[in-house]
């Protein structure tokens, strides 16, 4: 069951990846979204298997703004794992602006219980 893998094997809620979102700087949403954003904010992780580039993409929103992506070369297991039915936790750790490009760190985790 979906809720066994999320549930019994991940129960103590820890941290499944450390990641910068990527395609900030193509996300025509993420200069108005940064106005939601500081540390600590829950952004929420969409699964979008019909990516045409990965099968594997997992977007991230706040407040139904398009912000980026979980990045390609790390998204396998948390899509793996939406799949499968849970809901993973994303949080800001870190944010900040390099010239035009919002750079946000995030933490990942599956939830408590």
């Amino acid at each position: 069951m979906a809720t066994d893998v999320c549930g019994a094997v991940y129960r103590d809620g820890r941290l499944l990846l450390e990641t910068e979102v990527a395609g900030t700087f193509f996300s025509s949403d993420a200069a108005y979204a940064a106005q939601y954003i500081t540390f600590g904010t829950t952004l929420e992780l969409r699964r979008d298997p019909g990516n045409v580039f990965d099968g594997n993409a997992v977007a991230v929103h706040v407040h139904g703004l398009h912000l980026g992506w979980v990045p390609q070369k790390e998204n396998h297991d948390i899509a793996r794992l939406m799949d499968a039915g849970c809901k993973p936790v994303c949080r800001v750790h870190g944010i900040r602006w390099v010239g035009h490009t919002l750079r946000v760190t995030v933490r990942i985790s599956l939830p408590e219980g």
